[in-house]
């Protein structure tokens, strides 16, 4: 590591760090001893797991959406390479049903062609939009640990799979900290600050989903709401932020995220987008799949998905931004 952290010196980044964690205040840097600050902070990047970072506010590479929130963390622990695409957190209920699963996972893979798609990491919703971002590209996920001690640990095989596709991890918590309550709030309010648009696909009435909805709406973010059945008791949050206007309603990607679809970056993990690839074709018909798995039900999942479009020749389709 270089001496100069992009204009401040490794020593001053110390000292700022230091006072960060002992004062909650990286400007307090006035009582810290040098050569202290300088041990601990060396001792923290040791400490680093594999192929992560420490960012701060100084550098370049710090999201820029989190320079102008007044509540922002200094430092920033880094796994994976940040994106620089439109943000669109994702967020639901840990006990969502099957069917609330499907349906997030499939607008999470719509949007991912179009814009980063972040979440939280947990059980449930948040797994399932970072699988299904991940059928058609990469996903961010914001961690309510440190990124040594990754949270819920069940999750951690679907971490590693986020960094092995050139997604992100990240964290504002020092190593070894482990999840703690009020963990979930600051995590939420973080996630928020990072993304453009939030959009909560299943809540019930109350808990960490709407908390979310409610600190999308306090930072004057735009806040987007799944409709669903209103006998189901992880749709009525929905309903409620829809009904009383805190959120607009939303079930496709455009609704949602005004960039076209960008199926060059589908191709390398879709099967039917890589075998046309192969094969130098835009134009389909099912009998040019022969090869592909369950290929009827991957054209109807890629249609669903804007990626492809049929032609007005009968059984044939077009990749969309090749017609």
């Amino acid at each position: 590591m270089s001496e100069n952290w992009e204009g401040i010196s490794r020593l001053q980044v110390a000292m700022r760090w230091v006072a960060w964690i002992d004062c909650g205040d990286a400007d307090e840097t006035a009582e810290i001893n040098e050569s202290c600050a300088a041990k601990r902070f060396e001792a923290e990047l040791d400490a680093l797991p594999p192929n992560s970072r420490l960012i701060h506010k100084g550098c370049s590479e710090y999201p820029h959406s989190l320079r102008s929130w007044s509540e922002a963390p200094p430092f920033l622990y880094v796994m994976g390479e940040l994106s620089s695409k439109e943000h669109v957190a994702m967020v639901g209920a840990r006990d969502t049903d099957g069917e609330g699963l499907r349906i997030g996972s499939e607008l999470a893979a719509q949007i991912a062609g179009r814009a980063e798609v972040v979440s939280g990491g947990a059980k449930g919703m948040d797994a399932a939009c970072h699988r299904g971002a991940m059928r058609v590209g990469r996903t961010t996920v914001v961690l309510p640990s440190s990124i040594d001690r990754m949270s819920p640990a069940s999750n951690r095989p679907l971490f590693a799979k986020v960094l092995a596709q050139g997604g992100a991890v990240l964290s504002e918590l020092p190593i070894g900290t482990t999840v703690r309550k009020h963990h979930f709030r600051r995590r939420n309010q973080l996630l928020v600050a990072l993304c453009d648009k939030v959009v909560v696909v299943r809540a019930k009435t109350s808990g960490g989903t709407m908390m979310t909805a409610q600190i999308t709406s306090n930072a004057g973010k735009r806040l987007f709401a799944v409709p669903g059945s209103p006998e189901d008791q992880c749709a009525l949050g929905c309903l409620d932020l829809i009904r009383s206007g805190a959120a607009e309603p939303a079930w496709r990607p455009e609704h949602i995220v005004d960039a076209p679809l960008q199926t060059e970056l589908m191709m390398f993990d879709h099967p039917v987008l890589s075998h046309l690839k192969r094969m130098g074709m835009t134009r389909f018909t099912i009998e040019d799949l022969c090869g592909v798995n369950n290929r009827f039900s991957a054209v109807v999942e890629l249609e669903a998905m804007g990626a492809i479009k049929p032609t007005s020749q009968h059984g044939q389709w077009v990749i969309c931004g090749n017609d």
